[in-house]
């Protein structure tokens, strides 16, 4: 019976995310939900395939207009070449039913999600159904399933780490965080606190996890080497030097982060936009997060510290958009949970109060981010002050 329901349940959000797709977009051509930011993986693909440079612009944008994009800048595909490997299966279809497809998979790995997010975070309270309803409704999610980018993707790694930990399976636990690698620039943070869990793993769950994660890394390097030789060495040269047509340069992007803050305060009062924040900060947060491991004033329990410390890398890292925000649906879940497991009184009343809050405050996003996606800039900040008001008093320290 609770594989059937599963069951349903990922038919039913698969077909409720089909029907509003196709109600609220209009259509599938360029321009429609899910396609914005999804040409850049679908072009890349293409490009590779020909034998091409996909970091290229002049390259890709003569796919990517193809699809009908207007204007003359490419739009960028800046993550290693395994991303589109990940993503072949969905790439291989032509750009509209390509789109659709993984549309559909994101909404399904929302409903993977709600199903696996109660053991993952170590709660024994089950509503998928309140879940599935409180992660459709993040409102980064909806930019995520908008754009058609990886947010949801990695939420899900995310998610699949915590449930193999917890489970003990750390082989599977390290391939899981390999799926993060698409997107290294946002885990950034959790480097450290993770070697400090590793290290007090035992020896064999250790080797299992370092073994299977090194693996999973060296097969996908191997693969975009052998199927697209020269990928990796072309886009290890576009992060230093990017090369071809017009496009956006990533100098000027105004993503909601500390970084972005800082470069303009400073541009408001030197009227010169700086680069150095773009690694001072993180080196800043980097260095905060080392001091706590190394004072041990870290939270032993990956089921908290875990969705926390994706709220301080997302702050501190040099670029962040808001579907990337996505990601923190481990600390959305986890609120959620609390709210769930915490008996009637006036702690309940406040989280409940906390959420809606800051879900109504997201809620006018699309009144104000017409422009400028430095509107999501606040709310890494305010989901950590929550996750850090409702804290349990004393939190396991369980050691999955």
């Amino acid at each position: 019976m609770k594989r059937f329901c599963a069951a349903l349940l990922l038919l039913l959000l698969a077909c409720a995310g089909l029907a509003w797709r196709h109600l609220g977009s209009g259509g599938l051509a360029y321009g429609a939900d899910g396609t914005t930011d999804f040409i850049e993986y679908w072009a890349a693909f293409r490009v590779l395939q020909a034998g091409g440079n996909p970091y290229d612009a002049s390259v890709l944008r003569a796919v990517e207009a193809s699809t009908g994009l207007p204007g003359n800048d490419a739009i960028m595909m800046w993550n290693p070449p395994w991303t589109v490997l990940m993503l072949q299966p969905f790439l291989l279809l032509p750009f509209a039913a390509a789109a659709q497809a993984w549309f559909v998979a994101q909404v399904a790995l929302l409903a993977l999600i709600a199903l696996v997010a109660p053991e993952a975070l170590g709660r024994t309270v089950r509503k998928p159904l309140v879940l599935a309803a409180a992660a459709v409704l993040f409102y980064p999610v909806v930019e995520s399933l908008s754009f058609g980018q990886l947010g949801i993707l990695m939420g899900c790694a995310v998610f699949l780490f915590l449930l193999c930990a917890a489970r003990g399976w750390h082989g599977r636990a390290a391939l899981s965080l390999v799926v993060l690698t698409v997107k290294p620039h946002l885990f950034l943070l959790l480097f450290l606190p993770l070697c400090a869990w590793i290290v007090g793993l035992k020896p064999g769950e250790r080797a299992r996890f370092l073994a299977a994660g090194a693996g999973g890394i060296a097969a996908l390097v191997a693969l975009c080497e052998v199927l697209w030789p020269g990928s990796l060495w072309w886009w290890l040269e576009s992060l230093r030097d990017p090369i071809g047509g017009p496009r956006v340069d990533t100098r000027m992007w105004e993503t909601p982060t500390l970084s972005t803050l800082v470069r303009l305060l400073q541009q408001r009062a030197t009227g010169s936009l700086p680069s150095w924040p773009l690694w001072v900060v993180p080196v800043v947060g980097q260095a905060g997060i080392a001091l706590a491991v190394a004072r041990r004033q870290h939270d032993a329990s990956l089921t908290w510290s875990i969705p926390a410390l994706l709220c301080l890398s997302l702050i501190f890292a040099p670029y962040g958009w808001g579907y990337d925000q996505a990601v923190l649906l481990t600390g959305q879940l986890w609120l959620v949970l609390e709210a769930l497991s915490t008996g009637p009184g006036r702690r309940r009343i406040a989280l409940i109060a906390s959420l809606v809050s800051v879900q109504g405050a997201l809620g006018v996003a699309p009144l104000v981010t017409t422009t400028s996606q430095l509107f999501f800039v606040w709310h890494p900040a305010a989901m950590l002050a929550m996750l850090l008001a409702f804290r349990p008093a004393r939190p396991g320290r369980e050691r999955p």
